[in-house]
């Protein structure tokens, strides 16, 4: 379960800009897909995450965060991790949630993580975002070149 740490300092706020939070649908069957592909994968992100390469870069987890009956996938950049159990800074601003806060820490389990991301500086590709890649797929197709050749997104990966 994920829980909430205390507000981190400027310094150790996450670099990137704060993500945008969109509304995920775990229960459709393209989101499911892309957890399970995510959730299989992780080991291999883990391991190039923690590589220590310097074209390696934006290593994110995208983990749901509870409150009661509330919920929010959200992504965590930077990270670190102890066995299964993890922590990171909250990389952008909930909608639903009262109690998190952009740049908080916040640490969860691997029980928590919907989705990853990476990008490889070397090769100019984005690899995970699964869960980006099935929204994308369903709600606006046309997005999918434009993700590619911005970010160098490849959803078949």
């Amino acid at each position: 379960m994920t829980s909430v740490g205390a507000q981190t300092s400027a310094a150790s706020a996450p670099a990137a800009k704060p993500a945008r939070i969109v509304d995920i649908d775990d229960a459709d069957p393209l989101m499911k897909q892309a957890f399970i592909r995510a959730r299989a994968s992780l080991n291999g992100f883990l391991k190039t995450a923690e590589s220590g390469n310097p074209a390696i870069t934006n290593a994110a987890l995208r983990v749901v965060i509870r409150e009661g009956d509330v919920q929010e996938y959200i992504w965590i950049l930077p990270f670190k991790r102890t066995g299964n159990n993890f922590s990171g800074t909250v990389n952008a601003v909930p909608r639903l949630l009262k109690k998190v806060t952009v740049a908080q820490t916040v640490t969860f389990t691997r029980a928590d993580i919907a989705d990853w991301m990476y990008v490889d500086t070397s090769k100019k590709a984005m690899y995970g975002n699964y869960t980006t890649c099935a929204m994308a797929f369903k709600e606006a197709p046309g997005d999918i070149p434009e993700l590619k050749k911005r970010f160098g997104l490849d959803c078949r990966r």
